[in-house]
């Protein structure tokens, strides 16, 4: 049985980096929970925009996307 996990990966990602830069190499904890933060921050800003990117290339827009989802 699996815990679900939240929206974003908000906390599992955060507790992750946390311990994975703590136990191992000694990173004090607020360094390591702010990379943390900065890591998630930037990867999920870096996906909205080459997403807008790929859309704009495309000659699509985010009302297209929209319309696709609701008639699945």
């Amino acid at each position: 049985m699996a815990i679900p996990s939240s929206p974003g990966a908000m906390g599992v990602f955060h507790a992750v980096a946390r311990y994975g830069l703590t136990i191992p190499f000694g990173v004090p904890v607020d360094q390591a929970v702010t990379i943390a933060f900065a890591m998630h921050t930037f990867q999920y800003v870096l996906g909205c925009l080459l997403g807008l990117i790929g859309l704009g290339r495309e000659s699509l827009s985010l009302g297209w996307v929209r319309d696709q989802a609701t008639n699945v």
